[in-house]
């Protein structure tokens, strides 16, 4: 079902693509992210983790937005305290950090400041991401349940532009499905920089 979701949004979007200008580039940066609970069993903090990969970008000038994908590495995850020990009275730290390959998919609405080769934009939409390094992952999943490689989620943010070469920008990414058995989803925030050739 999930593959052909993602067949269906490939096959809708090809007589969109085809009117769009295509830039291509190379995007890198860090992701800060943590786990979202429905339970305060749990104490836990935020980590960081490397975000890099290809950029894609696709503008429809007449009507100033477009669309902004990609295939990246990110990595998420959160330093977590799981209560060990008789009665729980300890605690043992694990740092999980996970490796996603995403695939964005965020509408993107441009905004250039007159006389200026300057300028900004601010992009929403949904993300898509498969687990490809879960060794982490599995150390917790005693105290946090199953495992689950797919996730998805909700991004929104913005960035300003330099010559239409260099962009910067920083986001938010709301996950919508659950890493782990016990309600955990993965929350935080990306700031990358991007460069299209």
């Amino acid at each position: 079902m999930k593959r052909l979701f993602l067949c269906l949004i490939l096959a809708a979007s090809f007589p969109i693509l085809s009117h769009g200008q295509i830039r291509f580039g190379v995007r890198g940066g860090v992701n800060v992210s943590d786990f979202s609970l429905s339970t305060d069993v749990f104490n836990k903090s935020n980590i960081t983790g490397f975000s890099g990969g290809l950029a894609l970008d696709i503008n429809f000038p007449l009507v100033g937005f477009g669309i902004s994908s990609g295939l990246l590495y990110t990595q998420r995850g959160a330093d977590v305290k799981i209560p060990v020990g008789e009665e729980f009275t300890g605690e043992e730290s694990k740092n999980v950090r996970i490796g996603y390959l995403d695939i964005p998919a965020f509408l993107k609405w441009n905004f250039k400041i007159p006389m200026s080769p300057i300028g900004v934009f601010v992009k929403a939409g949904p993300y898509f991401s498969l687990a490809v390094d879960n060794k982490k992952a599995k150390e917790i999943v005693d105290a946090f349940g199953d495992f689950h490689n797919f996730d998805m989620g909700l991004g929104l943010g913005g960035g300003v532009s330099l010559f239409s070469k260099l962009e910067v920008e920083a986001y938010y990414g709301w996950g919508l499905t659950k890493a782990y058995e016990n309600d955990a989803k993965n929350r935080g925030w990306n700031i990358s920089a991007a460069y299209f050739f």
